[in-house]
Parts: C-alpha cells; sequence; structure tokens
C-alpha cells in the first residue's frame, strides 16, 4: 500500500492482515525528501492501540536521534496517526 504524507516526505505502508494504519503494527518506508534519506521505520497506529507491539522496540534508535546526529535536527513531523519513532 502506498500512502503519500505531507510535502516534505513520502511514506509507504506495508500491511498484512489483521494489521491496518489505524489499528496494528506495520513496516512503513520513509523518505525525506529535503535529505534524500530513506529510512525503514516501526509503523505504530496512534488512532487505536495495536493488538500486537513491535518486540524490544525500546531498544532501536529513533528517527529524532538520527537526523540530531546527522542534521542537527529534529525529524520533519509526519501529520498523520501513526507512529514512526523508531527506526528498524
Amino acid at each position: 500500500m502506498d500512502k503519500v504524507f505531507p510535502q516534505k516526505f513520502h511514506g509507504y505502508l506495508f500491511l498484512k492482515e489483521p494489521n491496518t494504519t489505524s489499528h496494528g503494527i506495520y513496516p512503513v518506508y520513509l523518505y525525506y525528501k529535503e535529505n534524500n534519506i530513506l529510512i525503514l521505520a516501526y509503523g505504530i497506529s496512534e488512532t487505536t492501540a495495536p493488538a500486537n507491539n513491535w518486540e524490544d522496540i525500546k531498544s532501536k534508535q529513533t528517527i529524532n536521534e538520527y537526523f540530531a546526529t546527522n542534521f542537527s535536527k529534529n525529524q520533519i513531523d509526519t501529520g498523520v496517526h501513526i507512529s514512526t519513532k523508531y527506526m528498524m
């Protein structure tokens, strides 16, 4: 499934039943145009808490950490109700 986010980047989601963007977990590629960076992230619905969770997610680097280290700024806000805080 291809989902386009606001102007600063594009997101490409991969869903497997029973997961949905509003209720589930899924991998998501985020392409940040300004930095020419493609990030594979853990997608987590925020609309409804997912039944499943990613294993050991708290040990992963966050997108904010990556951008702060490599570009001296925070991530670009997705503007949608999914959490893409952690990188795979």
